[in-house]
């Protein structure tokens, strides 16, 4: 019954919510996982003209902390890619080199109705930062530019989770979560050729959003379980001026270990 009660917490905590704690004592979990997120960030032009999309693939590192208690449980989980490779991609007919980092801390706070329930609310801090090497037609030849984006979003989130153990095998759990967010998308693009000039947009959006989460997780050894999950995620903002919206959809395969103490 221990090794169940363990693997149902293990199970939620790569979701950010731990679902289990067994109501006489204090449970801590350790956690590191390595994800490989598909990255896709839209944005209003840099420094004006039609909406811009980037597109990258990204390898992260996820460690996180949680402490359960009776029926309440709080986590702590930071997300910081480690893997910067320069994509190609087409920015207005022409080639363009771009190179995308995300890092996200998140603040879970939760409640266990039911044995295989659990409420949640918490809040999120993110950054993307982004740097395109690109080139922009001037009187019909090619000009080189830069442009660096800085994006960064914050505010609540509630949602809940629900678990199912099959026996000591492992168990398997799914979650649900609605974001309300400040979004800030920054932009400065610097332009060479007969006329060089600085292009800025600073654009203010209230982001809406829901992510889903599944997650596997199996025993390895005494307190040490691994787990495999998936998560995907649609945020999108509205702009003022009629601008496109800043949007940002992203899924993420991961796998990692856990560990109780």
């Amino acid at each position: 019954m221990r090794r169940i009660v363990r693997l149902l917490l293990l199970s939620m905590l790569s979701l950010v919510y731990p679902t289990y704690a067994a109501d006489s004592e204090v449970m801590v979990v350790g956690a590191l996982d390595f994800a490989f997120k598909d990255l896709t960030l839209e944005s209003p032009g840099g420094g004006g003209g039609g909406g811009q999309k980037f597109n990258t693939n990204l390898v992260t590192l996820n460690p996180g902390v949680a402490i359960a208690y009776k029926r309440f449980y709080a986590n702590l989980n930071f997300d910081k890619s480690i893997d910067s490779a320069s994509t190609t991609q087409i920015d207005n007919s022409l080639p363009s080199m771009l190179t995308m980092s995300r890092s996200d801390t998140v603040l879970t706070l939760g409640y266990r109705p039911l044995d295989s329930v659990s409420l949640f609310a918490g809040w999120l801090s993110g950054e993307i930062g982004a740097y395109l090497n690109g080139q922009r037609n001037e009187g019909g030849q090619p000009t080189f530019y830069t442009q660096e984006i800085s994006y960064t979003e914050k505010g609540p989130f509630v949602g809940f989770a629900l678990s199912h153990a099959f026996g000591d095998k492992g168990s398997i759990s799914f979650s649900v979560a609605y974001a309300q967010l400040s979004g800030n998308m920054s932009q400065t693009r610097y332009v060479g050729g007969n006329f060089p000039y600085t292009q800025y947009t600073n654009d203010n959006a209230d982001v809406k959003g829901v992510s889903y989460g599944l997650v596997w997780t199996g025993p390895l050894n005494g307190s040490m379980n691994y787990r495999l999950g998936i998560k995907s995620t649609r945020y999108e903002g509205d702009t003022v001026g009629g601008q496109p919206g800043i949007n940002e959809y992203y899924t993420s395969l991961f796998l990692g270990l856990t560990n109780t103490f």
